[in-house]
């Protein structure tokens, strides 16, 4: 019997536990988010999402998985509103920033510059 991530039937009473759905889906969102520490992004001082492969180094397009939280829509909005936005990553206690000029696709950022100074605010 396949397992459906969302809800599941108890063996026990044959009813619909969507309880332990929802304990699967926790697991899983869990291991989807090890080793991504490394990959962070912020916009503001929020958690935007992480970097599914390498870090903005240069200008292109860069695949990373958003967060549900105010960093990804405050710059979601802001991209939609103002233009342009200045994020960061931390890197050994640093801060590198890079400007994002759009959001084109669900899950990629189109990245216009990359600051690989080290920037203290």
């Amino acid at each position: 019997m396949a397992l459906n991530p969302i809800a599941l039937i108890s063996p026990w009473t044959g009813n619909l536990s969507v309880n332990a759905g929802l304990r699967q889906l926790r697991v899983h969102s869990t291991c989807m988010h090890s080793g991504s520490e490394h990959k962070e992004f912020f916009f503001e001082d929020h958690a935007v999402g992480y970097f599914e492969s390498q870090l903005p180094s240069s200008p292109g397009q860069y695949r990373y998985m958003p967060f549900r939280g105010p960093g990804h829509l405050r710059l979601v909005e802001a991209l939609a509103s103002s233009g342009s936005q200045r994020c960061y990553y931390v890197i050994e206690g640093e801060n590198h920033y890079f400007t994002v000029l759009k959001a084109p696709s669900h899950g990629v950022l189109l990245v216009h510059a990359h600051m690989p100074i080290k920037v203290n605010e």
